[in-house]
């Protein structure tokens, strides 16, 4: 067989692998997690089928695939969390999942753990902070930040894979709206026109260049992400727009405080980053500043 079927081979075999009935094979890739029931190891069993396929290279392939963490950052979210970590699952796409309970007091730490064993209670009130902490307790290679109110779509994750394979480093994806009507849409619509440029809240990136450029700015609460982006494309990152999946924010808080309100801030606070940093910085962003 040429070298393409062959990758094709021992890529379905590691997703067999990956999608067998194993305990919490959703949300961890690690070897003891991956196979609780098992004595085989995971190594071993892809050194045994490789040899009976006679597809060696499945066992270089095996450390060469990209390993993804899912960080969720939570605030009393026991309302919404569970769809979020529920449409995460439904990828069905190997991934380590990591969840942020930053001063929480209501169940979303115990609806967290019915998920993932790697939940983390905090109280750092500062977005920029947890998102940094999440990034320390991640161990693969590409992370993948969630807001606990947003649902993904299923091909989600194995298309920000595809798309490091491509040889893009950082990105996100389009917004549908979660209300569908106008205004919803009308949100959907700039974001998504965001997003074809910039990032937001729920983005992918190489850990190698979340740690280059050192994480997310802490001394800012409020467009901490779009000066996230600006420092990566400092540095030369490539990024990329997934046209072939989406995500779904909750818009709770425009019904709460009002479509027309916060479009109109939000639209102000843009203004403010762009002419008037400076003011921006301290009477917006800074942490205890509203």
């Amino acid at each position: 067989h040429d070298m393409k079927s062959r990758k094709l081979v021992y890529k379905k075999f590691y997703k067999v692998i990956l999608s067998s009935n194993f305990e919490d094979s959703h949300s961890d890739w690690e070897t003891p997690v991956l196979f609780p029931n098992t004595e085989v190891k995971p190594f071993t069993l892809l050194v045994i089928v490789s040899y009976k396929t006679r597809t060696p290279q499945a066992v270089f392939h095996f450390f060469k695939m990209n390993k993804l963490s899912v960080i969720v950052s939570a605030h009393n979210e026991e309302a919404y969390l569970e769809k979020t970590l529920i449409s995460l699952v439904e990828n069905n796409f190997p991934h380590e999942l990591i969840v942020i309970c930053d001063s929480c007091e209501d169940r979303t730490e115990e609806i967290a753990k019915k998920f993932t064993k790697s939940v983390y209670p905090v109280n750092f009130k500062n977005i920029s902070k947890v998102r940094n902490f999440g990034a320390s307790k991640a161990k693969g290679n590409i992370l993948v930040f969630s807001d606990a109110d947003t649902i993904v779509s299923k091909n989600y994750l194995r298309e920000i894979s595809r798309t490091i394979e491509r040889g893009y480093d950082y990105g996100g994806g389009p917004w549908k709206s979660e209300s569908e009507k106008l205004l919803g849409r009308y949100l959907a619509f700039t974001n998504t026109q965001y997003n074809k440029k910039e990032i937001g809240g729920n983005f992918f990136i190489k850990k190698s260049y979340f740690e280059k450029i050192k994480g997310f700015n802490e001394e800012m609460i409020k467009g901490e992400d779009t000066d996230f982006g600006q420092r990566l494309k400092k540095e030369g990152a490539k990024h990329s727009f997934l046209e072939k999946t989406h995500i779904i924010p909750s818009e709770r808080r425009f019904r709460k405080k009002g479509y027309i309100r916060l479009i109109l801030t939000g639209w102000l606070e843009a203004f403010l980053y762009r002419k008037f940093r400076k003011y921006y910085n301290e009477k917006i962003s800074k942490p205890n500043s509203s």
